[in-house]
């Protein structure tokens, strides 16, 4: 009333910045704003003191009253007013700053995520000291990657890893991190991140999720050494379940197949062949495909160190070795044989039939004593042969075994190899079935 009945009065801008902060005191927030805003129209200008008043009470009214946009603007003109030593510096930036983050949660709460962020993030260039910036520019990221802006999304969260170090939010930064790197095409930044984060989590479903996509998107970045490190660390850490830490042996022996690294490949399959032995309630019919694919790859690779092995003078002593060859390979494949699975089965049959035939060719085909006259080597020869012999009708009779499997509707690539091979050892009692399909001609 005083500022209306005497407007000319010099104490009233003093007299209106008194009662607008006294109102504002009382919580009569929506009382103190025309007050103060009266004193700011006044011309001429009230002095610099009553008008920092104004603007402080105005902006502090706004906050109270959730009008973010113009207690902003309130704030500036504020610190405009506000001495660059004056201990009100600090709590006038902080409502600055809190001002332009709650503009950007108004927005998010409506759905308008890119205005948000972009509230968000002008916060480190108003005010880069506020206590508020790092979460606002979490809810940046957090937004960006809802939006599906994965590379704005990336650039944020390394700057928040880079400017906030020790924050409590680090580790959902890496979290984050891993899932953006990930979908913006960087698989071996994104496998770096699940990495760490399969150290820090101390939930291990969470912990197991984390090693294992930090060991597939290494392997799919070609980062190899990296990825045979984290599948290893995998296996170790979580040997159960069951059927994912086959499936990593399964992958490690890959890896090291590429690598030429045949020792490492044996260990990780073996592996892999006792952990599904003993996996108990575990086993399933993908974890027992599994074993039985190693145990046929295992096989295979004592098949091929018996192949590599030839009969040379004294013909005794390296046949002891081809023949010690030949029973770890036969031992191998009737392991794969016993899991009885359709397509293993039939493969180490048809191999074990080939080890015998092979055995006998290579008694044919042993180097022969120097020395020897014409009579001498045919008696050789024909010793030879009888030594032989034996193997080539166990070759015969098993594959006989294989082909008997089409009469009950199996007639994969390994039967069809059988009849082939039967063909070739027996021509007039199966090369005509091997040319017409065999499986309706069976001779028993």
């Amino acid at each position: 009333r005083f500022a209306e009945r005497y407007p000319a009065d010099t104490r009233v801008s003093r007299v209106l910045a008194q009662a607008a902060r006294t109102l504002f005191e009382a919580g009569d927030h929506a009382g103190a704003i025309p007050v103060a805003e009266t004193l700011l129209r006044r011309e001429p200008p009230a002095p610099a003191a009553e008008r920092r008043i104004a603007w402080t009470v105005l902006g502090h009214s706004r906050f109270e009253l959730q009008r973010f946009g113009p207690a902003e603007l309130a704030y500036e003109q504020a610190l405009a007013l506000t001495p660059p030593g004056a201990p009100e510096r600090r709590t006038l930036r902080e409502r600055l700053a809190a001002s332009i983050y709650q503009q950007g949660r108004r927005l998010q709460e409506a759905g308008e995520l890119r205005p948000a962020v972009e509230h968000y993030l002008r916060i480190a260039a108003v005010v880069p000291e506020s206590p508020i910036r790092p979460t606002a520019e979490y809810d940046a990221a957090a937004a960006l990657i809802r939006l599906g802006e994965w590379a704005r999304a990336v650039r944020v969260l390394e700057a928040f890893r880079r400017d906030h170090p020790g924050h409590p939010l680090q580790q959902e930064i890496t979290a984050k991190l891993a899932v953006a790197y990930s979908n913006n095409g960087q698989a071996a930044a994104a496998a770096g991140e699940f990495s760490r984060l399969g150290g820090e989590l101390r939930d291990p479903a969470l912990r197991r999720d984390a090693l294992w996509q930090a060991a597939r998107l290494y392997r799919q970045a070609g980062e190899r050494q990296a990825a045979i490190a984290a599948w290893r660390r995998y296996v170790e850490a979580f040997p159960r379940p069951l059927q994912p830490a086959l499936e990593a042996r399964r992958t490690l022996a890959t890896l090291y197949r590429e690598q030429g690294r045949a020792d490492q490949v044996h260990k990780t399959l073996e592996a892999l062949v006792r952990a599904e032995a003993r996996g108990g309630a575990e086993r399933t019919p993908r974890t027992r495909q599994m074993a039985a694919e190693a145990a046929l790859a295992l096989a295979d690779a004592a098949r091929e160190r018996f192949e590599a092995l030839r009969l040379t003078v004294p013909l005794k002593r390296s046949l002891k070795r081809k023949k010690a060859a030949l029973q770890r390979a036969l031992k191998a494949y009737e392991r794969a044989a016993a899991y009885r699975l359709a397509g293993i089965t039939t493969a180490a049959t048809y191999r074990i039939a080939e080890l015998y035939e092979r055995f006998g060719a290579a008694l044919m085909a042993s180097e022969r004593p120097r020395g020897l006259d014409a009579e001498a080597l045919e008696q050789y020869e024909i010793l030879l042969e009888e030594q032989a012999y034996p193997f080539e009708e166990k070759a015969i009779a098993i594959h006989q075994a294989n082909v008997r499997r089409a009469a009950e509707g199996v007639y994969d690539p390994w039967v069809q190899k059988s009849f082939a091979a039967l063909a070739r050892l027996r021509p007039v009692q199966y090369a005509k079935q091997e040319a017409t399909g065999g499986p309706t001609r069976v001779l028993r």
